[in-house]
């Protein structure tokens, strides 16, 4: 039997400084598979304006491991700025829609004008705005696969635009390759394209790098049941969820919080994740029981935007007060203010779309062993999750706002789905670090092959 290889090129886009959802999960995979003895090379982007970074981060970074970071051109800040100067010049003129605008089409001028300039802007933008930090990594990522003498490559997205690189480097490098679809790609319904042309171009791409890599892994079990299913022929995919870091596992129980029911919830709150039904159900909640309604106080921590439209949501209801919000913080802080929280709110995505994603933060949750309010559908891969893990929570669908209120009744009187202490075991990233070390195993072999 060959060895193991122990020699990896990581590809992702987002790695420390960088803070976003998908940085932990590559972060512990590396800082673990280092301490196994593995040499391990990062090709990741620098970070730039826009993005959230935590400094903090960058000290569980292993020494041994080695980083190049590239930059890129965001193509929706180039076009924004155009769009400002063609508005300073033009006052009555518009021109290609960019982030932030309130809807695709938003420009002013004929119809079919805004259509061209609409598909134009997503097509520069296949698979999604970092394309070109390919293009500017693909020669630094050569020359730190040779440095590191990588035996194997593992490339992880979103954003996509990762494992395009990675379908690069493996043909350039000729490396057995591990792709790792944190989210599912055309797959997902926050990933939809209303062009027809275009959804199929973004399909041959995925079609390209899912044929080529030799596993692919995804994080939840319903999202590899989707993959299997429309992608029959190619046998391939397993599920690796994300986790608890190590030195999480054995966190003490949190403080006890004497009838408070602050609710916290850190990070985005965006598209099919805003928790419209979350204020509604309080609002149905002061007529029901305003007892609890009193006692119930939502508190969001996160980005500007997102927090200036759930304090209009809540303004309109009339239950402002039960409303407190923040910028972001850095991870420590976050993790702190949820240990001292009442409960911890997990919002999963609304509509009828199956549910096959599950927030990073989920898994932190379980370790801080605080309540939980879930907002998700029945049956989906949160449900399951808490299911197998055990921990204190209840469930409500998060467009039933007098289901979200019977919950919040429940959280308030300690009424939770199960009894019995919590199963995180096969949550930890020692035992998870395990099963992909298995995946690198399995496509090194089926290189040699």
């Amino acid at each position: 039997m060959s060895p193991r290889p122990k020699n990896v090129l990581v590809v992702a886009f987002h790695f420390p400084p960088i803070a976003a959802a998908g940085t932990h999960r590559t972060l512990n995979f590396v800082r673990l598979l280092a301490e196994r003895g593995y040499r391990i090379g990062v090709v990741a982007a620098r970070s730039s304006a826009g993005q959230g970074v935590d400094e903090g981060l960058l000290s569980r970074v292993p020494a041994s491991v080695r980083v190049v970071r590239s930059g890129y051109v965001d193509p929706f800040r180039v076009l924004s700025r155009l769009k400002g100067a063609a508005t300073a010049a033009r006052p009555a003129r518009g021109i290609m829609p960019v982030a932030g605008d309130p809807a695709p089409g938003a420009t002013k001028g004929p119809v079919g004008f805004r259509r061209l300039l609409d598909w134009t802007s997503r097509f520069v933008t296949l698979p999604d705005r970092y394309l070109s930090w390919v293009g500017a990594a693909l020669l630094p990522a050569v020359r730190l696969a040779r440095e590191v003498d990588a035996e194997v490559l593992y490339s992880t997205a979103p954003p996509y635009s990762a494992h395009l690189l990675g379908l690069l480097l493996a043909d350039v490098l000729g490396l057995p390759w591990v792709c790792d679809l944190r989210d599912p790609w055309t797959l997902n319904p926050f990933h939809a394209n209303p062009y027809p042309s275009l959804e199929r171009c973004d399909s041959a791409l995925e079609r390209a790098v899912l044929s080529r890599a030799r596993r692919v892994v995804l994080n939840t079990e319903p999202a590899e049941a989707l993959y299997r299913e429309r992608y029959p022929e190619l046998d391939k995919f397993t599920a690796i969820t994300n986790g608890i870091a190590p030195e999480m596992l054995d966190l003490p129980a949190g403080p006890a919080t004497n009838g408070r029911l602050d609710l916290l919830h850190v990070g985005g709150i965006y598209g099919r994740r805003f928790p419209a039904g979350l204020l509604r159900g309080l609002e149905r909640l002061r007529s029901t029981d305003p007892g609890v309604f009193d006692r119930v106080e939502v508190e969001q921590i996160g980005p500007g935007g997102e927090r200036e439209q759930l304090e209009a949501l809540a303004r309109d209801l009339g239950i402002s007060e039960r409303l407190r919000t923040q910028g972001p913080v850095s991870h420590r802080e976050a993790l702190e203010r949820c240990r001292v929280a009442s409960g911890l709110l997990l919002l999963g995505p609304s509509g009828d779309a199956p549910e096959v994603q599950v927030p990073s933060k989920l898994y932190e949750y379980l370790a801080l062993d605080r309540p939980i309010v879930a907002l998700a559908k029945r049956g989906g891969a949160i449900a399951s999750i808490l299911a197998r893990a055990r921990p204190r929570y209840v469930l409500a669908d998060p467009d039933d706002p007098a289901a979200i209120a019977e919950a919040l009744v429940r959280f308030a009187a300690g009424e939770y789905e199960t009894e019995g202490p919590r199963d995180i075991g096969r949550f930890g990233y020692p035992w998870l670090t395990d099963r992909l070390e298995e995946q690198l195993d399995l496509a090194a072999r089926a290189g040699r092959a």
